[in-house]
């Protein structure tokens, strides 16, 4: 198991599900200023999707969906498309519906990311309906957000090492 790493317990299972049906090397990489993640298919074929260490595991997630997008777009309409083109926001879409439910999201939270997706912009950071404040961040890390007021012990239930690099 990584520790540097979270995501929201709800949302493994269907990490899971999507790994298997898009195989991809997924690399959790030191915190970068300028990105959140990024997507690259190597030259050997490989396709490599690296994510910055997060303590918020909703943003770890918010990212890792928005760059298994860009794999599904390439894949499925070639490599000559825009990759924050309406072929991406299309596959974003698709890959993050299932992930829209109060099980995973708290609703403020929830809300904000169903808006998101009527128009995803290429960064989360400058979609004012995505961005998260500090205050919103401690909110969403607090009691608030988990089913009952509790935070399980370890925080968000982990992806395990055979998933990630």
């Amino acid at each position: 198991m990584r520790s540097d790493f979270s995501l929201p317990p709800a949302a493994s299972k269907k990490i899971d599900f999507l790994l298997k049906q898009y195989p991809v090397t997924v690399k959790v990489v030191k915190k970068r200023k300028t990105k959140h993640g990024d997507f690259r298919r190597l030259s050997t074929g490989e396709v490599v999707i690296t994510l910055n260490r997060q303590e918020n595991p909703y943003r770890f997630l918010i990212t890792f969906l928005h760059e298994l997008a860009h794999h599904k777009a390439f894949s499925t309409y070639g490599q000559k498309i825009m990759p924050h083109g309406k072929e991406w926001r299309q596959c974003f879409r698709q890959l993050s519906l299932p992930f829209l439910t109060e099980s995973i999201f708290p609703q403020p939270l929830l809300n904000r990311f169903a808006q998101h997706l009527k128009h995803p912009k290429a960064s989360s950071d400058i979609d004012p309906s995505c961005n998260f404040a500090p205050n919103e961040i401690s909110f969403l890390n607090s009691t608030q957000c988990h089913p009952a007021g509790v935070i399980p012990k370890d925080g968000c239930k982990r992806l395990s090492a055979t998933q990630l690099v």
